[in-house]
């Protein structure tokens, strides 16, 4: 029983020290990355410096369609405080948001030619070819679809997953 009672408490005081570290790790991170001051300014988790320390894969950006852009404006502000902005780049297409905790994303009217609609989540990717070529490989099918955003700095690519669920890719470009 003390045996037990011992291995509990070093199990206890592992995950406490754990927990001091993971924190000491976020403060550090969030002192390290400021906040975007207006919606659709670039976080550090966005495109910033070809997006350094990302890994491939990563959740980086979640797009939510909509048939009315300003009623879904007025509802995501209201409701939960995002500030969203026009995205110029996109012809009126997209509204920017940031959410309290920083997050980024969109509201988008544009999806993709024949395809459905619902939420789009983007993942990043050190190299949107050689990604779509893995998706392919692997049973998922690239949309024919890629655009640059961010003046340039990245392109944005489609895909479906053998479900036929729709993601996103961003990949720096340079």
């Amino acid at each position: 029983m003390k045996v037990l009672h011992s291995l509990n408490l070093i199990v206890l005081l592992c995950l406490l020290l754990m927990l001091g570290l993971n924190r000491v790790q976020a403060q550090d991170v969030a002192a390290a990355e400021p906040e975007p001051a207006v919606a659709g300014e670039l976080s550090g988790r966005e495109l910033a410096a070809g997006m350094p320390g990302m890994l491939d894969g990563a959740m980086i950006r979640v797009d939510i369609p909509s048939n009315d852009l300003e009623e879904s404006r007025e509802f995501y502000s209201e409701v939960f405080g995002w500030e969203i902005s026009d995205n110029e780049e996109t012809g009126g297409k997209i509204l920017n948001w940031v959410d309290p905790a920083g997050n980024t994303g969109g509201i988008t009217s544009f999806v993709a030619p024949g395809e459905g609609r619902g939420v789009v989540i983007y993942l990043y990717s050190d190299d949107i070819d050689e990604s779509f070529k893995r998706i392919n490989r692997a049973g998922g099918r690239s949309i024919d679809f890629t655009m640059e955003i961010e003046g340039g700095r990245a392109t944005v690519g489609l895909f479906n997953d053998p479900q036929g669920n729709m993601l996103g890719l961003i990949s720096p470009n340079g």
